[in-house]
């Protein structure tokens, strides 16, 4: 299979069988279970993939496919659906008129590769400016509504939610509601001269304790690990950064601090 195929794939979650992702990938399904993997922390199972010829009739058959179930209400996720395995299965193949092309025995991918790939993260990212102006990493804890996952993250957002990068922003694999309730950071003043190198600094303390927290705490045995999810509470995660020198900062979107990355609040 050409790794830059075009499908119409069938994702779930390992321990449930009601629920159906439905979606296309354009690099032949690896991208796509590659994220929703790490970003879902219950992982993911591939359930079958059908190849399409190109983009323009996936995301068509992909729309056609859609209307034939009910949408997962309530959930990050907005390709999530009430339909099980073999039902999904079925009613596709009867509107594609063939069987699968992949089901999870003959993937044109290896699944381990999850766990040596590059990671792929939504809330986290690599630099330190925006728009060529230094911005302050601060650690970020989600916590699932409903379910037994937290997040910890790095990033240099706030939570607004007008904003383009926003830590109020939907987690698109997974099936549950995610929002933030904390946000720890470096303390550094605001009105220092030195407040460009302060930050610098500050910035790579930040990536140094987010990965020994993402790696002290991680769920074990599964892709998500990786990125920064635990079955820890919020709370004793806030506890343990705050005793490597942290401090908690209110979650008022309509009040960023200095140096954070927005459309909503450009001077900040």
């Amino acid at each position: 299979m050409n790794p830059s195929s075009n499908v119409v794939y069938v994702f779930s979650e390992p321990e449930r069988s009601d629920l159906t992702k439905i979606g296309t990938c354009s690099k032949g399904g690896w991208e796509r279970f590659r994220e929703g993997a790490f970003m879902n922390p219950r992982g993911l199972d591939v359930v079958a993939m059908w190849t399409m010829p190109d983009t323009t009739t996936a995301s068509l058959r992909e729309r056609e496919a859609h209307k034939l179930f009910r949408r997962l209400e309530g959930a990050d996720g907005r390709e999530w659906f009430h339909a099980d395995r073999d039902q999904a299965v079925a009613r596709l193949t009867l509107l594609f008129g063939r069987e699968p092309d992949y089901r999870g025995t003959n993937l044109p991918f290896s699944v381990d590769e999850l766990f040596s790939s590059d990671r792929y993260d939504e809330l986290s990212e690599r630099g330190d400016r925006y728009k060529g102006r230094l911005v302050q990493r601060r650690i970020w804890i989600h916590s699932e509504l409903g379910g037994e996952f937290t997040k910890v993250s790095q990033n240099t957002w706030w939570c607004e939610a007008n904003s383009r990068s926003t830590n109020a922003k939907r987690i698109t694999y997974n099936t549950r509601l995610m929002s933030p309730v904390a946000c720890l950071a470096l303390v550094v003043d605001e009105a220092s001269p030195e407040w460009e190198a302060l930050i610098e600094a500050a910035n790579r303390r930040t990536l140094s304790t987010y990965q020994q927290i993402a790696d002290q705490f991680a769920v074990r045995d599964r892709p998500s690990g990786r990125v920064g999810w635990t079955r820890t509470a919020p709370d004793r995660l806030v506890e343990e950064l705050m005793s490597l020198g942290f401090t908690s900062l209110e979650l008022d979107p309509a009040r960023p601090p200095r140096g954070v990355k927005s459309v909503t609040y450009p001077d900040r």
